[in-house]
């Protein structure tokens, strides 16, 4: 039998991946999200505005889950069950998210709600035991 921990390291390298494509797919084919942010009428650069925007949140997200991704895959948190398990439950709860931003089209607004809470989050947690590691470790 398994060891809970064994079955941990897989879930959440699933759970960053699925996170990491569907950030991807939003930022390739973000049309229908910057549009759903913008009046019935609007101008080229209130489009390019909003569109700037949701790109310079995307680009964040996509480093948040590099420094993530650098913690997991060097091992600085790879065996710590608690935040294992943090990282699962909001990287699954982003990826779900992001699916429904993307599908239903929802207000390129609402994509920072889940920046902040699903990327922002387990990254600056990621960072505080990535610097405790390299300095209390040996």
């Amino acid at each position: 039998m398994a060891r809970p921990l064994h079955s941990i390291i897989p879930a959440r390298f699933l759970a960053l991946s699925a996170h990491l494509a569907l950030i991807i797919m939003s930022l390739y084919d973000r049309d229908s999200n910057v549009k759903a942010c913008l009046p019935v009428q609007y101008t080229t650069s209130q489009y390019e505005d909003k569109d700037d925007r949701l790109i310079v949140g995307l680009a964040f997200s996509l480093g948040f889950l590099a420094l993530e991704y650098f913690g997991f895959l060097f091992g600085f948190t790879m065996f710590n069950a608690g935040v294992s398990l943090v990282s699962i439950g909001l990287h699954v709860s982003g990826a779900m998210a992001m699916i429904f931003f993307r599908v239903d089209s929802w207000s390129c607004d609402g994509f920072w709600a889940i920046f902040a809470i699903c990327g922002v989050f387990p990254s600056l947690l990621e960072f505080c035991l990535i610097i405790y590691a390299a300095k209390y470790r040996r």
